[in-house]
């Protein structure tokens, strides 16, 4: 599929609309992913541009959903514990997926602010209001 613009309806656009031919270009370059060389170009050229401006073309990533396996599995494997009423084996369960999560996407991340908050709870319920409170705390930061 290839489009096709004339040099005067890039022009009508820019000066309808307001946008500079290098903040068109910039934003062009941003969407798809096109790397061009860093020079003066003259857009007032019928071709301001030529194969050699091509530096290269970098695939553009809108969204990765990344799920470490074994630190899920962990944190699944815990609520199903919690639910049985295995609380110190859930409370293992939790705290290896803490440092599993924290290994792959470091200390601030919602997949460990979601175990100790689950951590939390445990603690609440069992009353030991310490561990709360530095549990707590932990997840403010």
């Amino acid at each position: 599929m290839s489009i096709s613009f004339s040099s005067n309806s890039v022009t009508l656009m820019c000066t309808t609309c307001g946008v500079c031919k290098v903040s068109l270009l910039r934003e062009f370059c941003n969407k798809t992913g096109v790397q061009i060389t860093l020079k003066d170009y003259k857009f007032s050229l019928t071709a301001p541009f030529n194969e050699g401006d091509l530096a290269c073309i970098v695939p553009v990533v809108k969204h990765t959903d990344f799920k470490p396996l074994e630190a899920s599995g962990l944190y699944e494997l815990a609520q199903v514990q919690l639910q049985s009423g295995n609380i110190e084996v859930a409370l293992d369960y939790l705290s290896e997926a803490v440092q599993l999560f924290a290994q792959v996407f470091g200390p601030l991340h919602v997949n460990i602010a979601n175990c100790y908050k689950v951590i939390a709870r445990i603690h609440h319920a069992l009353g030991d209001s310490k561990l709360v409170s530095g549990a707590c705390n932990y997840i403010l930061v």
